[in-house]
């Protein structure tokens, strides 16, 4: 596969250096660069609102793009009503959202003009999150671990195995339904014992969490033998939902299969999936995201593929 800069809109490109081809026609342009910081399980970017440093978690679980009120506030920025008084759901309940416009915001060194954003209260450790009205508009490289995020363009790569830095490591690929303005999520499947179940991959929770409704169906409930607390995860809304761990037969996803996976689990109020592949799943691989060709193709890192540590409160998506 080649990959070449390019220029996409008002997003310039950069130069990107890459294995051997893949498949002679295809061409990938990277349209834009953001270098990754990690606290913790929380991969940030920085970024500019007006003239003000801000700091932005990326999160492929948010659909939108958001702005906490506080720092909306701080930065200045005049607050409307927002269309069709839009409400956002997240894993402690539900929020009501202002909207602004960002006059001047940069992002990898790229101003862009008039940003609109949603604005809500919710449990932010950052001044806001980027969002999937950002990150699915094109293709997305995911590398935590090495520290950088690369939105790309492929020109010509239906059938092209996009992890082009695999070298000898072994390679999955899994499908993920088409992304669009009614679909923002990476939604795909994954097996737990045996069971085919829908995933999210949600860089925005720090840690990885099964529904319970999942887990009750394999034998594991919070008061259960062999299953131990872990904690709380927060996220918009006001309500902590504590978790468990417990040791489940397997997990797979691709052709990577865990056995005997300790998983956490807790209370998913949003039962269109049933596990949220979080920030940790993201540290441990390498993913390139095909939003356009509907795949996710991904290589193993090494070490853990879930964070157990107990902690006593953890930050989940919306």
């Amino acid at each position: 596969m080649q990959v070449r800069a390019g220029v996409s809109g008002l997003l310039a490109g950069l130069a990107l250096a890459v294995a051997p081809p893949v498949a002679a026609a295809c061409r990938v342009d990277e349209v834009l660069h953001l270098p990754v910081i990690m606290e913790g399980q929380q991969p940030l970017v920085d970024a500019k609102v007006e003239n003000h440093a801000a700091r932005f978690l990326i999160d492929t679980g948010s659909f939108y793009s958001i702005i906490a009120r506080p720092r909306a506030l701080a930065f200045g920025l005049r607050l409307e009503a927002s269309p069709d008084e839009v409400r956002i759901r997240g894993i402690g309940g539900v929020a009501d959202t202002s909207a602004t416009v960002v006059r001047k915001f940069s992002l990898g060194g790229v101003t862009l003009p008039n940003v609109f954003f949603l604005v809500t209260d919710g449990h932010f450790d950052a001044d806001g999150v980027i969002g999937q009205n950002v990150l699915s508009v094109y293709d997305v490289e995911y590398d935590f671990a090495g520290g950088s995020i690369r939105l790309m363009r492929p020109h010509g790569c239906s059938d092209t195995i996009m992890a082009y830095w695999a070298g000898e490591k072994p390679i999955s690929t899994v499908p993920i339904d088409r992304v669009g303005p009614d679909n923002p999520q990476i939604v795909s499947v994954a097996y737990l014992n045996g069971a085919k179940i829908k995933v999210v991959l949600d860089s925005g929770a720090e840690l990885s969490i099964l529904s319970d409704a999942v887990a009750a169906r394999a034998g594991f409930t919070a008061d259960g033998p062999g299953v131990k607390p872990a904690g709380s995860v927060v996220g918009i809304g006001r309500r902590k939902i504590p978790t468990f761990v417990a040791r489940f037969s397997s997990f797979k996803i691709g052709d990577e299969e865990i056995r005997g996976a300790r998983l956490r689990f807790g209370k998913l109020i949003n039962p269109d999936f049933d596990m949220l592949l979080g920030a940790d799943f993201f540290r441990s691989h390498r993913l390139y995201v095909a939003n356009a060709g509907g795949k996710i193709y991904f290589t193993y890192n090494g070490g853990p593929v879930f964070d157990l540590v107990d902690k006593p409160e953890s930050r989940a998506a919306p």
